[in-house]
């Protein structure tokens, strides 16, 4: 079978389609999930509470992390390779996540219907444990973690489960249908808060 057929049978497939589709969706969701909270981080760090509900971001944040790039995203990832958080392999690693997505962004019909196209699922995982490796870094070592132990006790960040990770396991088990069972986590949900 030629490449027009195999291009033809890759779109017209209902489950190769639907898949591809959801598939596309959870990279560019976790992609930009990773933005914010990177971008974030660093805010987090600068920010100055007034008064309850109340905040500004400091005018270190744009000597300390601005300065470093004009991209937000790139700036607060220098930021946190000069901490100790991530390498610059990371940071090349993000290089060739953010040119995956951007083909994924504008050109997803590629991906849905060219049987040479295909989504790089392995940039996907390094995204995802990218986005752990730096949120697990930031818990040890500059939230409240370190306050919640002894002195003496290590903290081991595989134990540690991160917003995102939580959050992405939700959306990938809902959408590709890995929950297990129909509909657990709305039942869980709703359970829960008829309980309270």
């Amino acid at each position: 079978m030629n490449d027009t057929n195999e291009s033809w049978r890759k779109l017209l497939t209902s489950r190769t389609l639907k898949s591809n589709l959801i598939s596309i969706s959870l990279f560019l969701t976790a992609f930009e999930m990773f933005k914010e909270r990177v971008v974030g981080l660093p805010k987090t760090f600068f920010m100055d509470i007034n008064k309850p509900g109340e905040y500004t971001i400091n005018e270190q944040y744009k000597k300390d992390v601005l300065s470093r790039n004009k991209s937000r995203v790139y700036a607060s990832l220098l930021w946190l390779k000069e901490l100790g958080a991530i390498d610059q392999a990371d940071i090349d690693n993000f290089d060739e996540i953010r040119e995956h997505r951007n083909e994924l962004a504008h050109n997803p019909l590629s991906f849905i219907a060219d049987a040479d196209k295909n989504i790089d699922f392995n940039k996907f995982f390094c995204l995802t444990n990218l986005l752990c490796k730096i949120e697990k870094w930031w818990l040890v070592h500059c939230e409240c973690l370190p306050d919640m132990y002894s002195h003496d006790a290590e903290i081991n960040p595989d134990d540690i489960v991160t917003p995102s990770q939580w959050t992405l396991k939700l959306l990938f088990d809902i959408a590709l249908e890995n929950e297990p069972k129909e509909n657990f986590y709305l039942d869980g949900f709703f359970n829960d808060i008829q309980r309270s």
